[in-house]
């Protein structure tokens, strides 16, 4: 099972406390996903965990360069995620999202994620294409009630039933739009 960037590069949208969109989506080109086994810890994380696995890097930036220097600073940072393919990574809690787009370099960590994009082969070699991905505030729960619980949920559920909780991990791959 592969939750992977498309070729057509990849949109942000930033979700404040209430759950409504803060500010205009941020467009790149260029696109990393990571993922690990997910580890709930907390009731809520328990209560509510999401995908069989998390996403714990989303990179993105509007150049192969600029994608490229992300993931050697994050091999350099004795606390950053390890760079393992995502599985069925849709819906994620504590993850880091580092971001180069024109003047931006951003990096935002334990983050609350709601991934989508089509799913785009069928086991035995299941690929969903991430195209966009919803970051929720700094804070933000995820319980039954909030707001984006029910596409949260929801979307972790269908996976797992369409895919399975324990697919094989995708060979690892960086996109961009000529798909390399």
């Amino acid at each position: 099972m592969g939750c992977t960037g498309d070729s057509s590069g990849v949109s942000i949208q930033f979700y404040d406390a209430n759950g409504a969109p803060s500010g205009a989506p941020i467009y790149g080109g260029f696109v990393k996903l990571c993922g690990q086994p997910a580890t709930p810890q907390t009731p809520e994380e328990i209560a509510c965990q999401g995908s069989a696995d998390w996403l714990t890097l989303i990179a993105v930036a509007d150049s192969q360069d600029r994608l490229n220097n992300i993931l050697k600073d994050i091999q350099h940072d004795p606390n950053g995620p390890v760079l393992q393919d995502a599985e069925t990574s849709c819906s994620s809690r504590r993850v880091r999202i580092d971001m180069h787009i024109g003047r931006v370099r951003q990096t935002l960590k334990d983050r609350i994620t709601i991934a989508s994009g089509p799913v785009v082969s069928f086991p035995p070699n299941p690929k969903v294409h991430v195209v966009h991905v919803k970051v929720l505030a700094q804070g933000a729960t995820m319980a039954p009630g909030k707001p984006l619980h029910d596409e949260f949920d929801g979307g972790a559920k269908a996976l797992i039933k369409l895919f399975g909780k324990s697919p094989p991990a995708p060979p690892s791959q960086t996109v961009g739009p000529s798909g390399s």
